[in-house]
């Protein structure tokens, strides 16, 4: 096209010389006229003068208008499939690019659109369970349900172990300490440390050394608070779990 001759194509007068592709416009969907008119009538509004949803170049209807430009500065609009018809490799290229654009711009529209609605279904969900559970959502719900259960066997741990918990702050140290935050949190020593515990209760309980007569005496009584108490923080614990999983139906 380097003499700047018309170029004559199957319907229409599209100017002279070499093209330059300098734009794609898309046109709305029919059904944005249904849902949304305001916003379908802005689209077509604000669309290039050159945009008549028709193929300058074949006169088939189109949604696609690639915009060319000649030597004279003339605007046309072309389908995606008559671009290789104008025989210039360089509007091919480039209208390729356009379209590879155009689809990943309305893929990340898509996708936006479908993380909108998920949030927006979210929100409608949370709003629904706000109003069924005075002002809190099933999450909230269950947290509140949860601190309350706890805060309450937390009370009902400390006063069953007691029996223990007394004797090992008369004792003090790191270790009696651990032992009665273990104890008030629902949990009982094993193995060593049961012994351990049992030991130190009976000192207190004497103030005799370890395998006096006195400590002797004690002994058996001091094994047997311990494990009253053990059982009952074990039966106080089987109940917890009970609750906890009964206030899980807010999930």
């Amino acid at each position: 096209m380097s003499d700047s001759k018309v170029v004559v194509h199957k319907h229409y007068n599209m100017g002279r010389g070499a093209y330059r592709l300098i734009g794609i416009w898309s046109a709305p969907s029919q059904s944005l006229s249904g849902t949304n008119p305001r916003a379908y009538n802005i689209a077509m509004d604000t669309r290039p003068k050159c945009c008549h949803m028709t193929c300058d170049h074949c006169g088939t209807g189109i949604i696609h208008h690639f915009i060319i430009k000649d030597e004279d500065g003339k605007e046309f609009c072309v389908g995606s499939s008559c671009i290789d018809k104008l025989g210039q490799q360089d509007l091919i290229t480039k209208a390729k690019a356009m379209e590879n654009e155009r689809k990943r711009k309305l893929r990340q529209a898509q996708a936006e659109k479908k993380r909108q609605e998920r949030h927006e279904a979210v929100e409608a969900e949370l709003e629904c369970q706000r109003k069924k559970n005075g002002g809190l959502t099933n999450k909230e719900m269950l947290a509140k349900q949860q601190r309350c259960i706890k805060n309450d066997f937390a009370d009902k741990y400390r006063e069953v172990s007691a029996p223990i918990t007394e004797l090992l702050s008369k004792a003090g140290g790191n270790f009696c300490e651990s032992i009665i935050s273990s104890l008030e949190s629902g949990n009982t020593p094993k193995g060593s440390g049961k012994g351990i515990v049992i030991e130190i209760m009976t000192k207190q309980t004497t103030k005799s050394r370890k395998n006096s007569e006195a400590y002797n005496d004690a002994l058996e009584r001091m094994t047997e608070v311990f494990l009253t108490t053990e059982e009952k923080i074990n039966d106080l614990r089987e109940d917890f779990q009970r609750k906890l999983e009964a206030a899980n139906g807010y999930k």
